[in-house]
């Protein structure tokens, strides 16, 4: 019996263990060759880079098996997509809230609740210092997503790969270079939803500036416009599942995120915009 030994992101490769694997197979164009995860098979690759060598790992059988693919090695596409994601992750360790505090002789880690984002840091430092964080972590986020839609328009048949690539690394996985708590990545994730998809980013944007303008909680907006986001997709990019998927992943990192705000909110103790609170210790400049 054959069964399928890996498939992704290479295809199907087929390995049987009672007779190590024997059969000759033309790949469509679109198809890559297969390659084993497992090493069960050992591959090559010629210099026109068109036809594949594989070996059983079963030493008994001496003849290499050939499979013969109508396209290239996608290893282009996987080399960008991690240089496109080392990119985004390392933009993501930029804290602009730190860079602004310290030329503020503050330490933001020390002051309010704790954290660099651009919320803290218009409470604790003000207008002008919050709307340079939040202008600051837009700016590497959409950044990152740039270099994703120029390194990796679309690969493995998911259009704009590298934008969500880069979105979900700077806006979803990114964390400091230290242990310390950076923001939530709010700023982060309103340039994501702009820039991924702006039919529904722009509408998400403007719901979470009202909830805020009437509620004035920046962690009930900000929830609201990634939810927003996340349906609106749903029902307009219904069937792009990597899309479907980065956005539901983005709306359940930002209630994880704001798990301490929701019980506040809950308590009725969340801090609203335009409560200032007064830096408790400055560093020397």
């Amino acid at each position: 019996m054959i069964t399928p030994c890996s498939f992704f992101p290479f295809g199907i490769t087929y390995h049987c263990p009672a007779t190590a694997f024997s059969h000759r197979e033309t790949l469509p164009s679109a198809a890559p060759p297969p390659l084993c995860f497992f090493g069960c098979l050992w591959y090559s690759m010629r210099d026109d880079s068109r036809t594949v060598r594989l070996r059983p790992a079963c030493r008994s059988v001496d003849k290499p098996i050939e499979i013969v693919s109508g396209g290239p090695l996608r290893m282009k596409e996987i080399l960008l997509t991690l240089v496109t994601a080392v990119a985004a992750y390392l933009l993501g360790c930029i804290s602009t809230g730190t860079i602004v505090s310290r030329r503020e002789g503050v330490n933001i880690r020390n002051e309010g609740s704790h954290n660099t984002g651009a919320s803290n840091v218009l409470r604790v430092l003000g207008l002008k210092d919050g709307l340079i964080t939040f202008l600051g972590d837009f700016a590497k986020a959409a950044l990152a997503c740039l270099i994703g839609n120029l390194l990796v328009p679309s690969a493995f048949g998911i259009e704009g790969l590298g934008r969500i690539v880069a979105a979900l690394f700077v806006a979803i996985l990114r964390t400091g270079v230290s242990r310390r708590e950076g923001g939530k990545g709010v700023a982060c994730s309103t340039a994501v939803v702009l820039l991924i998809h702006p039919l529904c980013g722009l509408p998400s944007i403007l719901l979470c500036v009202l909830v805020i303008a009437v509620t004035k909680y920046i962690s009930l907006g900000s929830m609201t416009m990634l939810l927003t986001y996340m349906v609106l997709i749903w029902i307009v990019c219904f069937g792009q599942w990597a899309l479907c998927i980065f956005a539901t992943l983005l709306f359940i990192m930002c209630v994880y995120r704001h798990r301490a705000n929701i019980q506040r909110l809950l308590n009725g103790t969340e801090n609203k915009i335009g409560r200032r609170v007064q830096p408790q210790n400055t560093e020397k400049k």
